[in-house]
């Protein structure tokens, strides 16, 4: 009996360590696939409709957003039920000059609550659109604030409490583009929807009937949301006609967790010209760009020559918690991000005249800031149950206070055992370091979401430009959306007076 018990032991050992072993082992050896190889790129890509606005005064009114349900059709088969602002999916493009005032107005005509964050926007609390500025069904909301930062492509979506990944996977996102004079730079390209060209990209998975599949596994939704289906401003299987000349892209990843590292299927290289929040101070050229949800990148490349090409999103090696990646193994979940898809077909325009204008070698003025005017260093921790250091959100908390004006050092650690997205709302930052080492050039520039590796440490600097309110804050937040709606987020809020007492008033908290 013993002898039997001592083998079912030792058993259950081996097999253990045969289990620790695989999970480490699995990611060398997974395949790599490209998962779409065989799309075929029969549908000219949307582009976003620019919304028109009154314009008065110095004033710009966007007074007619409005979110809503609609029907799509992404793929052969049954209609897709999703959300969009103004049209079925997605939404229009609000286009703003540096030095405007602008208002927006939303009405919201879906069944469930919801908001509309300007994403990487410096403006009043009380306008960010985030988790404390609710529209309820049938309600309308409006939002007025000037526009004090330079040219950047931003975006836009919901920051619902609970429901922000879910109401983004249905649709409802759009861009927000900041020109000034910088943005009006000879040989850059400008003129939208024909060499400077919006791409919203995301994964999704679509179901036999046509549906959104939103709910997976436990250890996806650990990981995010994962998915199968490329869709690039809503379009499936998208090809674009360009002339043959430099042709920008504003690449945003719309998507709830994936990361995608952009390169094209011929090798050729092309310089980035943009992160986050604006320009860079020279043009980097790179062969492959990754993007973390929520993170934009520009980028020119040259289109002179007459061959079509693919801008594709390169596999990923796997960095993640092995032990999740086991539990993907097991629970028979392929989604993850040893995966490669085909992103959009390039297609010169033949019998056009060729154009070869160089991009130009400068771009703006960087300043970086001072790292000796840091009136503190704070230190954030991400860590695998979710929270950061140690809690997850209370809505009637603040977090942090920092003061207007102030610069401030803000340590991310990564020990979430995945890759993570980490945005910061009502601010723009540098990158100072990751693990100790000083950014590579493309990301020296401005930013408001910043991806880290399972285990990276990154040190980020910011000014804290917003106005004051102890009222209503901020939030810091992980952009791994089912990871930010399950919790894993922070608060902060800016003051004039760093002795005040923060006291968070909104829908969300008993207080009002």
């Amino acid at each position: 009996m013993h002898k039997a018990i001592r083998t079912t032991i030792l058993a259950i050992i081996a097999l253990a360590g045969l289990a620790v072993a695989a999970a480490f082992i699995y990611p060398l050896v997974e395949p790599k696939v490209i998962v779409n190889a065989n799309v075929l790129f029969k549908n000219a890509v949307a582009i976003p409709p620019l919304l028109s606005a009154a314009r008065a005064d110095g004033k710009a009114l966007f007074d007619g957003m409005t979110a809503q349900i609609g029907e799509s059709r992404f793929l052969v088969g049954g209609r897709t039920e999703s959300f969009g602002f103004n049209a079925a999916y997605l939404g229009p493009t609000i286009r703003v000059r540096k030095g405007e005032t602008v208002r927006i107005t939303l009405a919201n005509k879906l069944n469930e609550a919801t908001t509309l964050h300007v994403h990487g926007a410096i403006l009043p609390a009380a306008m960010s659109g985030g988790a404390h500025q609710i529209v309820a069904p049938g309600q309308i909301w409006t939002a007025e604030f000037p526009i004090t930062q330079p040219a950047a492509t931003l975006w836009y979506h919901p920051e619902t409490m609970g429901k922000a990944g879910e109401q983004l996977y249905r649709g409802l996102a759009g861009l927000f583009i900041i020109d000034d004079d910088n943005s009006d730079i000879p040989g850059l390209p400008n003129e939208y929807g024909v060499d400077d060209i919006p791409l919203i990209v995301q994964d999704r998975d679509i179901d036999g009937r046509g549906q959104f599949l939103y709910v997976r596994p436990t250890a996806t939704r650990a990981v995010g949301m994962l998915g199968k289906t490329i869709l690039v401003n809503g379009t499936y299987g998208p090809f674009l006609e360009v002339p043959r000349k430099l042709i920008r892209l504003r690449i945003v990843n719309a998507s709830n967790a994936r990361r995608f590292d952009f390169a094209f299927d011929d090798g050729r290289s092309f310089q980035q010209i943009a992160t986050d929040g604006g320009l860079l101070a020279t043009p980097v050229t790179r062969s492959v760009m990754r993007l973390a949800p929520g993170e934009r990148g520009e980028i020119v490349v040259d289109m002179t020559a007459p061959e079509r090409v693919i801008l594709m999103s390169q596999p990923i090696a796997d960095d993640e918690n092995p032990f999740v990646n086991l539990a993907e193994v097991f629970l028979r979940d392929t989604h993850d991000e040893n995966q490669g898809f085909k992103i959009l077909e390039l297609r010169p325009i033949f019998n056009t005249r060729v154009d070869t204008t160089p991009a130009p070698t400068n771009l703006v003025k960087f300043e970086p800031l001072n790292q000796a005017a840091a009136s503190r260093t704070r230190r954030l921790v991400l860590d695998d149950s979710g929270t950061i250091n140690g809690t997850k959100l209370d809505r009637q908390r603040a977090d942090a206070a920092v003061k207007k004006g102030d610069v401030e050092i803000w340590e991310i650690a990564n020990r979430s055992g995945r890759n993570q997205s980490f945005y910061v709302q009502g601010v723009q930052f540098q990158i100072l370091a990751r693990d100790g080492r000083p950014p590579e050039p493309h990301e020296r520039g401005w930013k408001d979401t910043a991806s880290l590796a399972a285990g990276e440490d990154v040190r980020l600097i910011m000014r804290f430009t917003a106005p004051a309110d102890a009222t209503l804050p901020f939030m810091f937040q992980s952009f791994v959306l089912e990871h930010r709606d399950a919790g894993m987020i922070g608060q902060f809020v800016v003051l004039d007076d760093p002795a005040q007492q923060p006291r968070i008033k909104s829908p969300l908290t008993d207080s009002r």
